[in-house]
């Protein structure tokens, strides 16, 4: 990419050469890094949709016990009522769990988001060190080329002086 001697100037005598690796290297790892946290956040966010269904699975099961309770045929013993409410106890209990698994996830996907937002701002931050330095390395060159062409400009004008009887 960039050629650097031992002073670790490159080629073309620009002296930044190894701030401008530094500066796109952070944003490589930058980059990376809001990589990880989008990764992370669609995690996140997946198992917030997982618990989500299992919610609604609990919920479904409740509901075709209250069913089956509700089109029971013929008299019911005081055994089967107290076991029936039994379960739907345990099921009441166990989607109140399960809703709770889902804020608990919840709160994960909005530490991961905000997390991807902070990642998103130093990427921000990384990409405009990096072009302030490109910028001050492209004024260089054209600085550099004008120079070369005024000198080259005064050797012909030199030659032309000299061969003037």
């Amino acid at each position: 990419m960039y050629h650097r001697d031992v002073a670790g100037a490159g080629d073309d005598g620009y002296r930044l050469h190894a701030l401008r690796r530094i500066r796109e290297q952070q944003e490589s790892e930058r980059k990376q890094a809001l990589a990880d946290a989008i990764a992370a956040t669609a995690a996140a966010r997946q198992e917030v949709a997982r618990r989500q269904q299992a919610v609604r699975d609990a919920r479904a099961t409740l509901a075709d016990a209250i069913a089956r309770e509700a089109a029971g045929d013929g008299p019911v013993s005081a055994h089967a009522l107290v076991a029936s409410r039994r379960y739907r106890a345990r099921l009441e209990a166990e989607i109140e769990a399960l809703e709770q698994r889902v804020a608990e996830a919840e709160k994960i996907v909005a530490a991961r988001e905000q997390a991807e937002e902070e990642a998103r701002a130093a990427l921000a931050d990384a990409a405009r060190e990096r072009m302030a330095v490109d910028k001050h390395y492209e004024q260089y060159r054209r600085q550099r080329a004008r120079d070369r062409a005024r000198k080259e400009e005064d050797a012909a004008d030199d030659i032309a002086q000299r061969r003037k009887p």
